[in-house]
């Protein structure tokens, strides 16, 4: 089914949130009062800086744009264009997806 809902009751998960995505939403009174996205989810990153040459540590992280126009941090060897899963309650990189 489709609603409608408020930006107050999407609230974070807007980051996160693609057209035609399934979620699951709580009512109350008939009114949608939450947002909830599946624990994980696949994004796009549209833009990064790319890797510093000779920057080899495992744990180094940088700034990434997803489609959302969200940011997050990833590992340094993510690229612009490369598909990733995303930890939705952390908000943190859980891997990279084969397209």
């Amino acid at each position: 089914d489709q609603l409608t809902v408020t930006a107050k009751a999407v609230g974070s998960a807007k980051d996160f949130l693609l057209e035609n995505m399934d979620v699951a939403v709580t009512l109350w009174n008939g009114e949608a009062i939450a947002v909830r996205l599946a624990n994980t989810v696949v994004m796009d990153v549209v833009y990064t800086e790319p890797a510093v040459k000779g920057d080899t540590q495992s744990r180094v992280m940088k700034p990434a744009k997803l489609v959302t126009g969200a940011e997050i941090k990833v590992p340094i060897f993510v690229a612009t264009g490369d598909r990733i899963s995303i930890n939705t309650q952390t908000r943190e990189y859980s891997g990279r997806v084969d397209k």
